[in-house]
């Protein structure tokens, strides 16, 4: 005698109804190589809540593993050297909010002229943190156009 497919009943989807209504899912865990550290994480946020930082897109989430340079987007998550300052994490982190943001993939999601316009909204959004910090001026390379250019050749 043939099975009867079961039904899934509605009722048993709820919890995951309910999860998804509570809010948003948790943000990934750190990449491997890399470490989780709320108390920093904490301390760098703090500096991007000012007024001055109130127009920045949401950041992602932080994660620290030495040698990331100025920081990069892995996965979603930003992953900053905990061995700088936390003023100088806050505004690389205010840089990577608008890549984070604009969802650019490895830059080239949205082609090379989105790219190179996020890198400019970019490197203004670091700008104006570093000022309010009184942090250096942000370096501008020109390797960074050609980064995204190489890239967006492929």
């Amino acid at each position: 005698m043939p099975r009867r497919p079961q039904r899934l009943a509605l009722w048993a989807l709820a919890p995951l109804l309910a999860a998804c209504l509570a809010g948003p899912l948790p943000r990934p865990d750190c990449p491997a190589g890399s470490v989780d550290d709320s108390a920093r994480r904490t301390a760098i946020l703090r500096f991007l809540s000012s007024e001055a930082a109130r127009d920045l897109s949401p950041p992602p989430r932080a994660c620290f593993a030495p040698d990331q340079g100025r920081g990069v987007l892995a996965g979603g998550v930003a992953l900053l050297d905990p061995r700088e300052s936390d003023a100088e994490l806050a505004a690389q982190l205010a840089h990577l909010s608008v890549h984070h943001s604009d969802r650019l993939g490895d830059g080239c999601a949205r082609g090379l002229a989105a790219a190179l316009d996020s890198e400019r909204r970019a490197h203004k959004a670091e700008s104006a943190v570093r000022e309010r910090l009184a942090l250096p001026s942000a370096p501008r390379s020109p390797l960074s156009a050609a980064d995204y250019q190489a890239r967006c050749r492929r």
